[in-house]
């Protein structure tokens, strides 16, 4: 049973694909039945070493290396188990990866 929460368009949705694949994107439009998404990138958790101590760390990849980077995908929502939109700190994270736009930290804001 998909759980949904609220996803409209030009939000960046976070889903869980039935195969275990975290989906992040740009939603271009949702039906009844289909979400078409734009710049799909799966999210995985990576460990890395630094000061020999090891963090994890979120690993964002393409989803599908063999498409147009301007290319809108159309996915049937019964493949998700949820989607809902993507919080704060991964929605930035996802921006800086996909635009050429820069986004102020909240620390350059203080400033």
């Amino acid at each position: 049973m998909l759980v949904e929460r609220f996803v409209k368009k030009n939000d960046i949705f976070v889903g869980k694909l039935i195969t275990g694949e975290e989906l992040i994107g740009k939603v271009v439009d949702v039906s009844e039945s289909k979400i078409k998404i734009s710049k799909p990138m799966c999210l995985s958790l990576s460990m890395v070493e630094t000061n020999s101590v090891n963090h994890p760390v979120v690993m964002p990849t393409p989803w599908v290396l063999g498409i147009e980077e301007d290319e809108i995908l159309e996915i049937n929502k019964s493949s998700f188990i949820f989607l809902t939109k993507a919080r704060k700190e991964v929605a930035s994270m996802y921006l800086k990866l996909t635009s050429n736009l820069i986004i102020p930290t909240s620390d350059v804001m203080k400033n």
